[in-house]
Parts: structure tokens; sequence; C-alpha cells
């Protein structure tokens, strides 16, 4: 069943990836992907009335200013300086003075803009950011709705530094900017890419997803989108110190993940890599396969390769074997590149030897399931994958599973 778009209600969407909200309460949300409109959107999208408690954490550093530890430390050192750059970014073209920061958080931007000359007025939709910043200006920080009543053309700049993303209701939104510019005004956005080196690293891990803080997920084309009715996007700049310090984040959120070893046994080479949660954390090993050898001498060179990617943390090792398996019990049949393999408990063998629990499934199967986490199949909920080597194998997909059939043959030919 398809989730409606949020912006534009087309029913053309998919989902782009599944993400937990790493930094508080660890409930896990879809981002959907609109492909008229190309926007990314949260879904569930908490309704007014919950969306306050994920913002309640004294690790909401946006709020805290006085949290002791690295990760402040460096945050406000980076705070520092970027909110120099984006006055001087904000004011270049200005045809005047009067500013608002549209979602001011604790007031740091305005403050500085208030001591460089600007006549400023502050919005945020937090009760406890709006004192804060309201005793650093000594004025009084709107809400959301006392914005929206000003006279049109009450500022010549208006800014949102990573707010837009959080507005539920953007198209009314961006009319009311649009409303309180002036003439030759001038709106600054600043909004995390999805499609940027780091998010593409990350995954779901990306710390700037921020479910379900972050309604919206946006890059250049679906920002223009967004735009189009009211504005022209005249330049897109990069703000180098905020993808620093995502990036951070983003380090802090798999360092909680699972350690896991994943072996790929061929008929030519046995490959290991170690990842943590989906995130490869050293660079593959391979060898040759001694595929004539005994049934002893390629468990040894399985064995040898786990032993050089497992760490203390290591919670699982999978094993891909192009064969048939019996995967309750992890026995291999008849591979047909290792001819003294015909019936090799291999689940028994390398669960005593480590004592890490191990999962050991065909090969393709493998492949499929790779693709529908973390690949091409993440937004289908069916499909097949098929891989063409010495033999013809088949993954099946079904309803967001692998389908085995009765002896865990399905899509063996």
């Amino acid at each position: 069943m398809s989730i409606n778009c949020k912006y534009c209600g087309s029913e053309n969407t998919k989902t782009y990836l599944k993400v937990k909200d790493h930094f508080l309460t660890n409930e896990e949300f879809e981002i959907i992907e609109c492909k008229n409109c190309k926007l990314l959107f949260t879904h569930p999208e908490p309704s007014p009335s919950e969306i306050g408690k994920y913002y309640k954490s004294e690790d909401y550093l946006s709020h805290n200013e006085n949290k002791n530890g690295l990760i402040p430390l460096i945050y406000n050192i980076i705070k520092k300086r970027n909110i120099k750059y984006k006055l001087e970014t904000a004011t270049k073209r200005a045809k005047g003075i009067r500013l608002l920061d549209y979602g001011c958080g604790v007031g740091d931007f305005l403050l500085h803009a208030q001591k460089s000359g600007l006549e400023v007025c502050g919005c945020d939709i937090n009760e406890d950011a709006r004192r804060i910043a309201s005793n650093k200006l000594n004025t009084t920080i709107l809400t959301p709705e006392e914005v929206s009543t000003l006279p049109h053309s009450s500022f010549d700049i208006i800014t949102m530094w990573h707010s837009l993303e959080h507005v539920s209701n953007t198209r009314d939104l961006i009319e009311t900017l649009h409303d309180l510019l002036s003439p030759e005004g001038q709106l600054i956005i600043a909004v995390p890419n999805f499609k940027s080196y780091d998010a593409e690293y990350y995954k779901d891990k990306w710390a700037a997803y921020d479910v379900p803080r972050h309604l919206y997920h946006f890059y250049k084309e679906s920002l223009e989108t967004t735009l189009k009715d009211k504005f022209n996007l005249k330049s897109i700049m990069p703000l180098k110190w905020d993808a620093f310090y995502i990036s951070m984040m983003s380090e802090k959120y798999i360092q909680n993940n699972p350690i896991r070893v994943a072996v790929d046994l061929g008929g030519t080479y046995v490959r290991a890599q170690r990842f943590n949660g989906g995130l490869p954390e050293k660079a593959p090993i391979r060898i040759c396969c001694p595929s004539q050898g005994g049934e002893e001498e390629v468990v040894d060179a399985i064995i040898g390769l786990i032993a050089s990617c497992i760490t203390p943390k290591t919670e699982g090792i999978g094993i891909a074997v192009p064969s048939i398996v019996d995967t309750h019990e992890g026995i291999v049949y008849d591979v047909c590149n290792i001819p003294s393999w015909k019936e090799v408990h291999l689940k028994e063998i390398i669960e005593r030897r480590f004592g890490i629990e191990t999962r050991v499934d065909n090969d393709v199967n493998c492949f499929a399931l790779g693709e529908k986490y973390y690949g091409e199949g993440r937004e289908f909920h069916n499909f097949v994958g098929i891989n063409l080597a010495r033999g013809l194998g088949a993954g099946i997909i079904i309803n967001d599973g692998i389908y085995r059939g009765a002896n865990d043959t399905a899509g063996e030919l």
C-alpha cells in the first residue's frame, strides 16, 4: 500500500530507507520518497501533541549550551566559526538590515547579528529555546504563529539554518516567508543534503536524517521544487563545518552497532570482511580457495580468515556458500566447486572454534538479502535476484523476506 506524498499528494511513492531515532528513542521510522516531487519525508509523522517529546533530552545540543564533554565542546567551537560565516553569507547581497531568523534556537546567530548592527527578530517553536534566546537578546522571541501575523515586507533577510526540515506544513511556511520579505529581500536556507557523500557513506546511520525531528529531507532538485512557486534558487554554498559535525555524530552512532564478520566462500577465492552495523569497518581479505583439497583444508582457510577479522566485540559471523544449505543446522551440502564438501556441519564447526553465533546460507540468498537491506532492492517488497556464474541461482524476496521453499532450495536451478 503506497503512502501519499505529504507535499504534493502523489501516490507514486516508495520506501527509500528505514532509519532509527539513534539520538533519543531508538524507534524506527520509514523515509518515503516521492517520485513526483522528489521530496523525501518521514513516516509516520508524529502528531503536534507528540513531537515535543522527541526534543526532550539533556543531550539536545541546540538547546543545551552548558553540557560537558568532548562532543559539546567541539560543537560549540564549530558553532562560533559557523555563526561568523553564516552572517557573512546572509548579508553579502542584502539590501537592508532587518533580519528574521526562523528557527533561531537559543539565539547565538541572532546575538552575533545584533552586535553587528542588524535589526533582529527571532522565531522558534520550542519554549525553552525562546526563553534562553530572549534573555540573551533582551527581546521577545516569537512563536511561528506570531510571526505569521506580522505585516508584509517586514524583513530584508530571512534565514533558516537547519529548520526547514523540521516544519510539517512546508508549503504554507514558504508562502508566509515570501509575504514577510521585502521585494528585494532574500531567503537563506540551510538543509542537510541526502545525496551528499557522507549520507551515502553512513546510510541509515547518517545523523542528519534525525528522524522523527526531521520531517522532510532535501537535495538540490527537491529544494527547488519546494521553493519554485515563490522563490528562485540563486546559488548553493556548502556549510563544511556542519558536514563535519554531522559526520562526527554519525561515527558516534555506528560505534554502538554490533560488530559482525561476513565470509564469502567461492570456488576460486574465500573472502572475509568485518562490518560495523551495515558499514564495512576494514578492507576485505581474500585468499585463494584450496578447492581441490580436503574438507579440513577448506575449513581451516575459512577459520584463518575469520580469526583475522574478529574482535572482542564481534557478535556474529555470517557465511555465504554456493550450495544448498540447511539454514537451521548450518549444514552445507554438495558444493559443486569443492568436491570434498558433501555434508559439512559448518555452523557447528565455527561456533565451537570461536564461541560466536554463526549463520550459514546460500550465497545468492545472501546477495538478495543484501540488496533488500542495503542496495537496489530497498524500495521493493517482492523481487528476484539472479546470479549467473558456474551455475544459475536466484534469491527470491517475498513480502520483504527471503523465500526458501520446503527444503531451503527455492531459486536453485
